[in-house]
């Protein structure tokens, strides 16, 4: 599932952003499977008390049976919004489109590439850059995109608001990565009300090259992923 985005412009913009930490260790930081956490306490976490009691009115979360802290977080009426990408660069520009549509924004995929790199007939390279996304993404002053290294709890809130998160993949040793969208996660969380983290079971994307829907593990989740971009409304997570 690999078509071209590119893995390097998260660090320039980390570096940017005068963050201290490189791309691998913020992923090391944010992301903790299920499996680490019983390994490091001794206890499942589906089995530990819930902290988000809040969620469950809402229907897109739903807590999964025999657990009293596992929850299952998807996107609503997903199959309305999804786009296949036109060419093989512009992975980038299908997540645009998607993310966009789902708040209200319906804009084509030549259209989002043209207001960034310029016709679409005059371009050989349509390869994408989380810059690129991040200016897609701001075209209005009623949202605001931002970009994380992959931080679940980010995830989480935003599927639970029914929000999409774009999230960039890559392969060990690839050159480019390849931008798919966050739609389900399985998740618990750990800590004090206000201040809880989410542990990750497993999550599932689309992928707008194969227009197929893909299951990872937490871990093969954390290996492969190296952004998150979200999109809020201004003030409010919607809930």
């Amino acid at each position: 599932m690999r078509d071209r985005i590119r893995p390097a412009a998260l660090s320039g913009l980390v570096l940017a952003l005068g963050l201290a930490l490189a791309v691998p260790a913020c992923q090391e930081l944010l992301i903790t499977t299920r499996e680490e956490y019983t390994d490091w306490f001794g206890v499942d976490p589906c089995d530990t008390p819930s902290v988000w009691p809040a969620a469950l009115g809402k229907r897109n979360v739903e807590m999964v049976p025999g657990c009293s802290n596992l929850y299952r977080v998807r996107l609503e009426n997903f199959q309305n919004h999804k786009a296949v990408q036109e060419r093989q660069d512009f992975c980038w520009a299908a997540c645009v489109q998607m993310v966009l549509a789902f708040h209200g924004q319906e804009v084509s995929q030549k259209d989002i590439v043209e207001n960034i790199k310029g016709p679409v007939e005059e371009l050989q390279d349509g390869t994408g850059s989380v810059l690129d996304i991040l200016a897609a993404l701001n075209t209005d002053w009623e949202h605001a995109a931002f970009v994380t290294a992959g931080d679940p709890t980010n995830m989480t809130l935003d599927l639970a608001a029914n929000w999409p998160v774009i999230v960039g993949l890559i392969e060990p040793g690839a050159e480019y990565g390849h931008a798919c969208i966050l739609t389900d996660l399985q998740m618990s969380w750990h800590g004090p009300p206000g201040g809880a983290v989410a542990i990750l079971d497993k999550v599932r994307i689309y992928d707008p090259l194969t227009d197929k829907r893909l299951i990872l593990s937490a871990a093969d989740f954390r290996d492969q992923v190296y952004f998150s971009i979200h999109l809020h409304e201004l003030g409010a997570y919607g809930w």
